[in-house]
């Protein structure tokens, strides 16, 4: 017989026993069986990205690390660009992380004095990646003195 378990998590490790009921009764368990592991799922969305700082010709952002879902996150994607363009043509940075890091960081450089952009982020792992976040609002660079 076979039996499908709903609800496992993804990337952790199971084990099972069985055991047989009747009208008689129940039988012993059965010996503990070899480790199962479930596939790890991509990552969770980015929970937040905001904007840290921002002069004329840069940007700075941070994000907080998401749940990996059984593979860590190996590495950020962040596409920015002009307000006026849109994301689906931004240019797209890949940043690898720390495991240990909680909080990740990535700054734009070369950018236009006094123009507005928009910036999002996803999270990579093994198994895939997140979708794409969004800063909540466009950010503009000072302009030059």
């Amino acid at each position: 017989s076979t039996f499908d378990i709903e609800g496992l998590l993804p990337g952790h490790t199971y084990y099972a026993q069985v055991n047989a009921r009747n009208e008689v009764g129940d039988t012993e368990y059965s010996a503990t069986s070899e480790p199962m592991t479930t596939d790890p799922a991509p990552p969770d969305d980015v929970a937040k990205i905001e904007c840290t700082e921002v002069q004329p010709q840069c940007m700075s952002f941070a994000w907080d690390k998401p749940e990996g879902n059984g593979a860590p996150v190996t590495s950020y994607k962040l596409r920015f660009t002009m307000s006026d363009n849109p994301l689906e043509s931004a240019e797209v940075v890949e940043i690898p992380t720390a495991l240990e890091e909680v909080t990740s960081t990535y700054t734009a450089y070369d950018l236009e004095p006094g123009t507005g952009y928009h910036a999002d982020v996803m999270a990579v792992n093994i198994a895939g990646t997140s979708n794409w976040v969004a800063v909540a609002t466009a950010v503009r660079t000072k302009p030059m003195c």
